[in-house]
């Protein structure tokens, strides 16, 4: 069997094992810098389970994160914690769409995507489904459409 390596945030070199798919993605959007998955990995499972993983890198890649079966029935201390994640005390964006509306009134999708921390297109793409589902009621043309709750 082959050499085991566990990762450590501080001292990780990445490097992709298929450079043409890496550069596929960052093109696309789809991708953060190399690398930043650990650093989130870390951050956040400190966040939500006050644990950390454990990455093994060897013939065959395990990750172990930590699970807590804490429940946090206040958002707003999540989203205290998580005051650079744009998802609203960690919520969905479908939720964080409708706990905005519901306490704003109206959202454009250039806001939307700000609230969300994401593109506009996929603010838009979320919006889209909300009015879909009936959640939502959209008014305007294009670029001055808005959205409000029900």
């Amino acid at each position: 069997m082959g050499q085991t390596n566990h990762i450590d945030p501080n001292t990780f070199t990445p490097f992709p094992k298929n450079p043409l798919l890496v550069n596929f993605f960052i093109n696309i959007g789809r991708a953060d810098l190399l690398g930043s998955g650990v650093r989130n990995l870390y951050k956040y499972t400190k966040i939500y389970s006050g644990g950390e993983p454990e990455l093994v890198e060897g013939d065959v890649f395990r990750a172990t994160v930590p699970l807590s079966l804490t429940v946090v029935s206040d958002n707003t201390k999540v989203s205290d914690k998580m005051s650079d994640n744009g998802f609203l005390g960690g919520k969905n964006p479908r939720n964080a769409l409708l706990t905005y509306l519901r306490d704003n009134g109206e959202v454009t999708a250039a806001e939307a995507a700000k609230i969300l921390d994401r593109s506009v297109q996929t603010a838009r793409r979320v919006l889209s489904g909300l009015v879909a589902e009936g959640a939502v009621i959209a008014s305007g043309a294009n670029r001055n459409r808005k959205y409000r709750a029900k």
